[in-house]
């Protein structure tokens, strides 16, 4: 694989888990301006939130199985464009009741994207470039989070906060298109033979699971996942509850968290290449200490 394919892919990627984000964590972003200004409790305003948590999860599975069976390109592009359809349609909801369907729909949509995204970079790449092309993606997860939360106070302050959903939706329908167009040539994943795929069927599953130590990873990573949402969707309301601080200067407060990651993902590559090469160990270390900081 050329290098120049290694950065396209990457570079593909990162656009299109930005605009993921972006489609996605913006009502977390909003949701203590959708309190104030639409008179909605907070905890029917946070029912959306759960119920995408809850379908985006169980989505991955699917999407996971979907991605073997189908053209993973086309899952991608299917999922970010329902997404940003229905942020499109976010605002037009009259009750909490419509808002809860309509982003727990979003959830699952959310969750075709990234399953064959990672798919994709495995299939296409060397396992080293594959690394550092993960960094890359990964990071847009962080500059997605900062965007949102920095765009997010002044569209709120311009128009209202239900604008902020429609150039959501913009740009998440201009990343579809251009990842349906540049995807093109990447070369389709190849079918395991026969003799193959029977025998990675074969035994018990649950051995399977038990042997690979997936179990305590998927732990680990479900624990990393409530830190990190928890944190990042809870702080504006937190700050405008406790504090009195104005929902939009809240939320542009809580910016310091994404966008100290951005830093920490690199430091964590380099800590990874040159000190402590065993990921295992690293992901131990650093899950202990922002267990410790969050204690």
């Amino acid at each position: 694989m050329k290098k120049e394919r290694t950065v396209d892919l990457a570079l593909l990627g990162f656009l299109v888990y930005f605009a993921s984000y972006v489609t996605r964590i913006n009502y977390g972003a909003v949701i203590s301006e959708i309190v104030f200004t639409e008179g909605i409790a907070k905890s029917s305003a946070s029912l959306a939130v759960t119920s995408s948590f809850i379908t985006y999860g169980i989505g991955q599975l699917f999407s996971g199985y979907l991605g073997d069976k189908t053209n993973p390109k086309k899952l991608i592009f299917l999922g970010l464009l329902s997404s940003s359809l229905f942020n499109l349609l976010l605002p037009l909801c009259l009750s909490p009741l419509y808002t809860c369907a309509v982003w727990a729909i979003n959830g699952f949509s959310q969750s075709l994207i990234w399953p064959p995204l990672v798919k994709i970079l495995a299939e296409n790449l060397t396992a080293e470039k594959y690394k550092k092309a993960c960094v890359t993606v990964s990071a847009a997860s962080s500059i997605g989070t900062v965007a949102v939360y920095l765009f997010s106070p002044v569209i709120i302050r311009i128009f209202s906060w239900k604008a902020v959903f429609f150039f959501s939706a913009i740009i998440g329908i201009a990343v579809a298109v251009f990842w349906f167009l540049a995807a093109k040539p990447i070369a389709a994943p190849k079918k395991p033979e026969k003799q193959k795929e029977e025998n990675q069927h074969s035994g018990d599953f649950g051995k399977i699971i038990a042997a690979s130590e997936l179990i305590p990873i998927a732990a680990a990573i479900l624990l990393q996942g409530i830190l990190r949402d928890g944190i990042t969707t809870w702080t504006p309301s937190y700050l405008a509850e406790n504090y009195g601080l104005p929902s939009t200067f809240s939320i542009i407060t809580s910016v310091a968290v994404p966008f100290f990651s951005i830093f920490a993902l690199k430091i964590t590559e380099w800590i990874n290449k040159r000190k402590i090469p065993n990921e295992l160990f690293l992901a131990a270390i650093l899950f202990a200490a922002a267990g410790t900081a969050t204690l």
